[in-house]
């Protein structure tokens, strides 16, 4: 399920902008940088897919910021855009990461502070200082909203 970084790394430059060497997009998720538009979008598109012939579904990956799901506004946000998702448009799944590019860095920089951070990667969870560091950096530079 980190193919996409290895694989990116032999894969030349892609029309949709991806430079040469840069990691795939992981799952059914957009590639880093390319979900511009907002969490509502992602996941319009996300919902749009034919999925029927997937036998074991596809990861999509949301990362929020933290202010995004902060207090009683971000849980009603949070939950009116998976509802809006899951029931209303009939999305398969979304796996959330709810945190900051900082606190990773942080976590990269002084493992020893964050031992028991968990990451979603592209269908599984894992501790942020086991991934190796270009899937760390690939984690790092996803598309963050909120």
């Amino acid at each position: 399920m980190t193919c996409h970084t290895a694989f990116g790394k032999w894969t030349g430059a892609s029309a949709s902008g991806r430079r040469a060497g840069h990691g795939l997009a992981n799952g059914f998720s957009p590639a880093t940088g390319a979900d511009r538009t907002g969490p509502t979008a992602l996941l319009r598109s996300a919902a749009s897919l034919d999925t029927s012939n997937w036998g074991n579904g596809g990861a999509l990956n949301l990362r929020l910021g933290t202010t995004f799901v902060k207090g009683k506004a971000g849980e009603k946000l949070l939950a009116g855009l998976l509802r809006s998702y899951l029931v209303t448009q009939g999305g398969m799944q979304v796996q959330l990461n709810v945190l900051d590019a900082e606190t990773l860095r942080q976590a990269r920089s002084h493992p020893d502070l964050y031992p028991g951070l968990l990451v979603r990667i592209a269908g599984y969870c894992a501790y942020f200082q086991d991934l190796a560091p270009e899937v760390q950096d690939e984690l790092i530079e996803r598309t963050i909203h909120g």
